[in-house]
């Protein structure tokens, strides 16, 4: 991994992404808090001061040296708007973790595919990943098609959920290659 600290922002089709801002406080909470985008989410925010806890710890690490997460808006490139979010996280050395989300209001408008290839390239291109993987809840549909369409292929399956009470759920483990994504028609 370099030493890039900052990520300068970058262009999709519709969508501009950037590292997150104390200002998307309040974008953030609109649809972070909204039940059906927690859906599928392990970690949930029950209100605005949680979202503004996130984003305040999130920012203050963007200056780090050695830093290993960079967590990501996704706006409209003429409006400005929040429509979604995305992560990368450096687990090991070259392998990076990549997440997306999507203001519901905006469903189906291929948000998320945009997000997350520019998240698998900005974690090849930039930040020197070998391999990008992602984890999706099996019942999230929508999000197995865009790992999909990002060239991702599924890995394996795991269960998650700890302790006697907990309930299992399967989780899908998909994962791309530089190479393959050097290598992909698109």
């Amino acid at each position: 991994m370099t030493a890039l600290t900052l990520l300068p922002s970058t262009g999709t089709r519709s969508l501009r992404i950037r590292e997150i801002a104390m200002s998307d406080t309040r974008a953030f909470a609109r649809y972070m808090t909204d039940i059906e985008y927690q859906r599928f989410l392990a970690v949930r925010y029950p209100n605005e001061y949680a979202v503004h806890q996130f984003i305040t710890r999130a920012v203050a690490r963007q200056d780090r040296k050695g830093r290993v997460t960079w967590h990501l808006a996704a706006e409209g490139r003429h409006s400005r708007t929040v429509h979604g979010d995305g992560f990368i996280i450096f687990h090991e050395k070259n392998v990076a973790e990549i997440g997306w989300g999507v203001d519901p209001s905006v469903w189906n408008h291929g948000y998320g595919t945009e997000i997350a290839h520019a998240l698998a390239a900005i974690a090849i291109e930039r930040l020197n990943a070998r391999n990008v993987w992602c984890k999706v809840k099996a019942e999230n549909l929508s999000s197995i098609r865009v790992a999909e369409k990002c060239g991702m292929q599924r890995d394996r399956i795991v269960n998650a959920g700890r302790g006697p009470a907990a309930r299992a759920e399967r989780i899908f483990i998909y994962t791309l290659a530089a190479q393959d994504y050097f290598d992909a028609p698109y």
